[in-house]
């Protein structure tokens, strides 16, 4: 009899999980652009404000501390704690302001210019570093937070219409993916190549192969996911993906079938902005 008492209320409260995250229709796409902005002021402070801090401590514990309190926490803060979101903007800009006018007179010399325009033009591009960083933190937060009642429910993953901030989630996810992809990579450098005539392009089966290497890790987090869900009884949003399936297997799918389907950089732009422009 006590078995079957804990076994119902077990799944009361399991079917009350996925009612708390069901049904839900987002919130404004003005609010989710400015959410989305904490990264850029993030960066700003630290390029203005944290390196000072943070160049004058050597203990490397100190100094993690340090960039945490202004590199993650805002993150949180804002995704959370939506009311502190205009105050931490406001001191994060104008104290990088007051910083910059300091110590430039509100000039920028040629030193810092020609620093700039190498860090554009280089291989390998900071901003994008920073803004898969930040895709993945927020990312890991909303997974985390979305199952308590702090997380504001508006920035839950919508049912059918919508948009919300786990929504955006999953696209920046993928496109933190793909802008460095080793098929995006390498049709970049096969446009120039080919503005100078060098090589051909490599066989197609070369972007599948890749494909497949790099999603298996994909597919074995994907196994591991259903397992521990399944053993712990953990809540199935099955409007969501379904029964078997997850956010891992959603990206694995999205890398083969991108390396199997002949998409140029060109289409995938003009897709791209439709969408937008539709959101």
């Amino acid at each position: 009899m006590a078995t079957n008492n804990t076994r119902i209320h077990e799944d009361v409260y399991k079917q009350a999980k996925i009612d708390f995250v069901s049904n839900l229709k987002g919130g404004s796409k003005y609010e989710l652009i400015l959410l989305f902005a904490v990264a850029p002021m993030c960066v700003l402070f630290h390029r203005m404000v944290g390196s000072k801090l943070t160049g004058r401590v050597d203990n490397v514990y100190i100094k993690f501390m340090i960039e945490f309190s202004y590199m993650v926490i805002p993150a949180i803060l804002v995704m959370t704690l939506t009311e502190f979101t205009i105050p931490i903007y406001a001191f994060m800009l104008l104290s990088s302001l007051f910083v910059w006018y300091t110590n430039t007179q509100g000039k920028i010399d040629k030193q810092t210019e020609t620093r700039i325009v190498a860090a554009l033009s280089g291989s390998r591009k900071s901003f994008l570093d920073e803004y898969r960083a930040f895709m993945m933190m927020m990312t890991c937060v909303a997974i985390l937070a979305v199952d308590f009642q702090f997380f504001p429910r508006r920035f839950a993953k919508t049912e059918s219409f919508g948009i919300s901030l786990m929504d955006m989630g999953v696209g920046g996810v993928v496109l933190a993916g793909a802008i460095v992809s080793r098929l995006a990579r390498s049709q970049s450098s096969d446009s120039s190549k080919k503005s100078n005539k060098l090589v051909k392009p490599p066989a197609r089966f070369y972007y599948v192969f890749g494909a497949i290497k790099g999603s298996f890790p994909l597919f074995i987090l994907g196994l591991v996911r259903i397992l521990l869900t399944k053993s712990v009884n953990y809540q199935e949003h099955v409007s969501e993906y379904g029964t078997h399936w997850n956010f891992f297997f959603t990206l694995m799918a999205v890398g083969l079938i991108s390396s199997i389907l002949p998409i140029s950089l060109d289409t995938c732009a003009t897709f791209g902005f439709v969408i937008f422009y539709g959101i």
